[in-house]
């Protein structure tokens, strides 16, 4: 991979299939012999419960067991 930034999206699923959300995000690092690299991206992107604009505590729930995917 020789481009200075590669943006992708990506979207993420529990382990039943359903879709979570998507988002965007950019190689931080790739090896070229195994092809395999670092995405740098948003928390957000495995967030399986937004608080209301009304909550105040800010807690979000995270979906430990979501899968990647990018597109």
């Amino acid at each position: 991979m020789r481009h200075a930034l590669l943006l992708f999206v990506i979207t993420h699923s529990f382990a039943d299939g359903k879709p979570l959300t998507w988002s965007t995000g950019f190689f931080i690092d790739w090896n070229d012999e195994t092809k395999f690299g670092k995405i740098l991206t948003s928390a957000n992107i495995i967030c399986s419960k937004f608080p209301s604009v009304h909550d105040r505590s800010g807690r979000r729930k995270y979906a430990a067991d979501a899968q990647v995917k990018i597109i």
